[in-house]
C-alpha cells in the first residue's frame, strides 16, 4: 500500500492548497450497490460518427436500456476505424455485460479491449489502461474474486497516481476498499478509508462522498465502533438527498437500516429499511430491505409476510444477474425462512431448492464464499431437521470451501455448526473438538 500512501500526502498537500476541483468529476467506476457510469474518451476522437455512436451507448446504458447500449456498442466496437474508439467501446461493453451478469461475455470483451490497446501504439495508453483495469476490478469483485479485483484496482491506482489523476485514484480506491469488505477485512478498509474521507470533508457533495461515506460506515459497523458508523452513514445519507441521487439514497439508509437493528433500535431500523425500499431503488436494494425487515418482525408477522411474499421475492432475485450480492440475498432469504416458528409454507425442500440453485449459481461464476455460506446454511437446514449425516458432509464441504479462500469470518461458523451437530449426536471429544477451533478461528479474526 506503499503507493496509497503517497498518494495520500499529494492530496493532502492539495487539500491545503484548497484545489479540490480534481475530486468533483469522476471518470471511473464506483461499484457495489450503485450502478456504474460509462467512461467515455478521456480525449477528442476523430470520428465524429462514431463519438456519437458512443454517447448514445452511454445514454442508453445510464437510461437503464442495457440490452440496446449492448447492441450500440457492439456495432462501434465492429466498425470504428480508431484504436481508442474500439477500446473504449470494448471497455464500455464489457461494462453494460457486468451488469447483465453475462460474466463470459464481460470478460471476452474486456481481454478484447486489452488486446486493442496491447496492439496499437496510442497517446492516452495510459488513462486507456486504467480505465480498463476499472471495470476488470468490477468485474471480479461482482463475481465474488475479493482479491483479484484489489490487485487489478491497485494497477488502476498506480497508473491514475503517475497521470496526476486524484478523482480517478479516489473513486478506485474505495473501490478496492470495498474488495476488502467482501473478504472481510473491515479494519484494513477503515484504515483505508478515513483518509479519503478526512480530505473529501471540505469538498463539494459529490456521489464519491457519499460512498465512501456510507463503505467506511458499513465497515465501522462490522468493527463495532457504532458511535462514529452512525455519524459518517448520516452523512452519506444526507449528501445523497442534496446531489440527489436516489440508489444513493436508498443504498446508505439501508446501511442506517442496518446499523439501527445491530443496536437493536428496531422502530428506527425499520423506518429506515422502509426509505431503501422505494421504487426509485434497484430491484436488488429492495429487496435487501424487505428482507431485513422480515428479520425485525414479530414471529407470528414473519409466518404471515413469508406465506405471502417469499415466493414473489425468490422471482425477483431469480431475475437478477448471479452477482455475489444477489446470492448473498438468497442465502438471507433462505435463512430467514429457516428461522421461521412454523415451517410448512416454505417446505424444507423449499428451501433447500433455494440453496441448492445458489450453489451451482455460485460455482457457475466462481465465488467460493458465496458457495461456502450456501453450503453451510444447506447443512444448517438438514441441522433443523435433525438430518445428521448430511448436515455434517455439508457443514464439512462449507468449512473446506471458507478455508481454502482463507476466510476466517466464515470459517469460525461452520467450526461452530459442526460442534453443535457433534453435540447433538452426543459425540462430545469430537464437540468440543469443533468448538475449539471456532474459538481459535475467532480470536485470530479479533486481530482484524
Amino acid at each position: 500500500m506503499a503507493n496509497v500512501k503517497t498518494w495520500f500526502g499529494k492530496l493532502n498537500r492539495l487539500r491545503r492548497r484548497g484545489l479540490y476541483s480534481a475530486l468533483l468529476t469522476l471518470s471511473c467506476v464506483l461499484c457495489l450497490w450503485l450502478n456504474p457510469g460509462l467512461a467515455m474518451s478521456p480525449e477528442p476522437v476523430g470520428v465524429p460518427l462514431a463519438q456519437a455512436t458512443l454517447e448514445q451507448g452511454q445514454q442508453l446504458y445510464q437510461s437503464g436500456d442495457l440490452v440496446k447500449a449492448a447492441q450500440v456498442l457492439e456495432q462501434v466496437s465492429a466498425t470504428t476505424p480508431s484504436p481508442t474508439e474500439a477500446v473504449l467501446a470494448l471497455r464500455n461493453l464489457a461494462l453494460v455485460y457486468q451488469q447483465l451478469g453475462e460474466w463470459t461475455a464481460a470478460e471476452t470483451a474486456i481481454a478484447e479491449a486489452q488486446s486493442v490497446l496491447d496492439e496499437n501504439a496510442l497517446s492516452n495508453e495510459n488513462a486507456l489502461q486504467a480505465q480498463i483495469l476499472d471495470v476488470q476490478g468490477g468485474i471480479q469483485l461482482d463475481q465474488g474474486q475479493g482479491e483479484a479485483a484489489i490487485t487489478t484496482w491497485q494497477q488502476a491506482i498506480d497508473i491514475y497516481q503517475d497521470l496526476d489523476d486524484f478523482a480517478a485514484q479516489t473513486a478506485t480506491v474505495v473501490n478496492q476498499s470495498q474488495a476488502m469488505q467482501q473478504l472481510g477485512f473491515h479494519r484494513q478498509a477503515i484504515a483505508t478509508l478515513q483518509p479519503i474521507v478526512a480530505v473529501l470533508e471540505p469538498a463539494p457533495a459529490s456521489l464519491t462522498k457519499a460512498v465512501a461515506l456510507r463503505t467506511l460506515g458499513d465497515s465501522l459497523i462490522q468493527a463495532g465502533n457504532a458511535v462514529e458508523a452512525k455519524t459518517v452513514l448520516q452523512t452519506s445519507l444526507s449528501i445523497a438527498e442534496t446531489l440527489p441521487n436516489a440508489a444513493a439514497v436508498s443504498a446508505a439508509a439501508l446501511s442506517l437500516g442496518n446499523l439501527n437493528a445491530a443496536l437493536g433500535e428496531t422502530a428506527a431500523a425499520l423506518d429506515h429499511y422502509r426509505e431503501a425500499d422505494n421504487s426509485q431503488a434497484s430491484p436488488l436494494v429492495q429487496v435487501q430491505a424487505q428482507l431485513n425487515q422480515f428479520n425485525l418482525f414479530t414471529p407470528a408477522e414473519q409466518v404471515r409476510q413469508a406465506r405471502s411474499h417469499w415466493a414473489e421475492i425468490l422471482a425477483t432475485l431469480n431475475i437478477l444477474s448471479p452477482s455475489q450480492a444477489t446470492l448473498y440475498a438468497k442465502i438471507n432469504l433462505a435463512q430467514s425462512l429457516i428461522a421461521l416458528p412454523v415451517a410448512d409454507n416454505p417446505s424444507p425442500r423449499q428451501i433447500a431448492d433455494i440453496l441448492v440453485s445458489t450453489i451451482q449459481q455460485a460455482q457457475t461464476i466462481g465465488d467460493r464464499r458465496s458457495e461456502s455460506f450456501a453450503t453451510g446454511t444447506l447443512g444448517h437446514l438438514y441441522e433443523t431437521q435433525e438430518q445428521w449425516s448430511a448436515a455434517t458432509d455439508l457443514s464439512k464441504s462449507a468449512l473446506a470451501l471458507a478455508q481454502a479462500s482463507n476466510a476466517a469470518d466464515i470459517t469460525y461458523r461452520w467450526q461452530w455448526q459442526l460442534g453443535r451437530i457433534y453435540k447433538a449426536e452426543q459425540q462430545t471429544a469430537q464437540a468440543i473438538a469443533a468448538y475449539s477451533n471456532s474459538i481459535d478461528t475467532l480470536q485470530r479474526l479479533r486481530t482484524d
